[in-house]
């Protein structure tokens, strides 16, 4: 049995917000997108009521001689930033070729100068989730203009597709002048604090 769990982020707040943004550490997810897989067979980790998903349960907790499976996951959030950041930058030189590396805050994620990830780094609902012809993963660039009106190019990350996941993670991968319309939380930061904050 495997558990596949995809959190889902806020959108990028430069696109969303009014500027300039509040330079905030950490991640903020709104849910998390979780599948098991069991034999074959993907349910949605909702569906606990599921007949399938509750006789595979059982059959596991006869082999094993336990009266119940706790299914955990831990989100370690630099790691997955820096990993959604990684995929997105090389995907956009792919597509669009160089770009002064000073106008990507991705890359000023990977090379850790900054860890307001929620301004750059968000996902956004798909609706290939558990298609059988979707693609186990899928990517596509974009070109956005923010709700203040600039323009920036985004990268969108749809991993595990048919597994369940039914959301897309999005990488702003360049925004010119990004920089001037971020300034400093008023809260005392110190390099590296990261906070996950889950909104009910």
């Amino acid at each position: 049995m495997a558990l596949i769990s995809m959190p889902g982020l806020i959108a990028p707040r430069y696109l969303t917000n009014s500027l300039p943004l509040m330079a905030k550490d950490g991640m903020e997810l709104y849910s998390t997108n979780d599948a098991i897989i069991y034999r074959g067979a993907v349910e949605d980790a909702g569906a606990a009521h599921s007949e399938k998903l509750t006789g595979a349960i059982a059959r596991l907790c006869r082999i094993y001689g336990a009266t119940k499976i706790d299914l955990s996951s831990k989100i370690v959030p630099p790691q997955v930033i820096r990993f959604l950041c990684k995929v997105a930058h090389g995907f956009h030189i792919w597509e669009r070729g160089l770009f002064p590396l000073e106008e990507s805050p991705a890359i000023a994620i990977l090379k850790s100068e900054r860890t307001d990830y929620s301004n750059w780094i968000g996902s956004k609902s798909v609706s290939s989730g558990q298609d059988p012809q979707a693609s186990m993963h899928e990517m596509f660039i974009e070109d956005v203009t923010t709700k203040s009106g600039l323009q920036c190019v985004v990268v969108n990350i749809a991993l595990f597709n048919h597994f369940g996941p039914k959301l897309a993670y999005q990488v702003i991968t360049h925004a010119p002048g990004w920089q001037e319309h971020v300034v400093a939380a008023n809260e005392a930061r110190r390099t590296g604090d990261i906070h996950l904050i889950t909104h009910r």
